[in-house]
């Protein structure tokens, strides 16, 4: 079972993703780095951001994509950082 959704919308890429307690910690924290660019997701996506809003409310975190000029961001890609990121929280928990 997926606790996510990537959605294209307004030439961007939105995701969704629900979450509590410490995971939601955790994922945040995990963004904060990706926005940064110390992101340890096993592809090199992030260097196609341009920007990166995260939001979050008490059972969900959003994430909203935009891609450089020229640029576009593969939902696969997303798909398999979110895997990536969620398996961490879920060891760390």
């Amino acid at each position: 079972m997926k606790k996510y959704t990537i959605e294209k919308k307004n030439g961007g890429l939105f995701v969704g993703i629900e979450s509590s307690g410490l995971e939601k910690t955790q994922l945040l924290e995990a963004f904060q780095r990706c926005r940064e660019g110390r992101c340890d997701c096993p592809t090199d996506e992030y260097d196609k951001l341009a920007s990166m809003h995260v939001n979050q409310d008490a059972e969900r975190i959003s994430l909203s994509l935009k891609a450089k000029p020229g640029q576009s961001i593969a939902k696969a890609a997303v798909a398999a950082c979110l895997d990536h990121t969620l398996n961490i929280s879920k060891e760390n928990e």
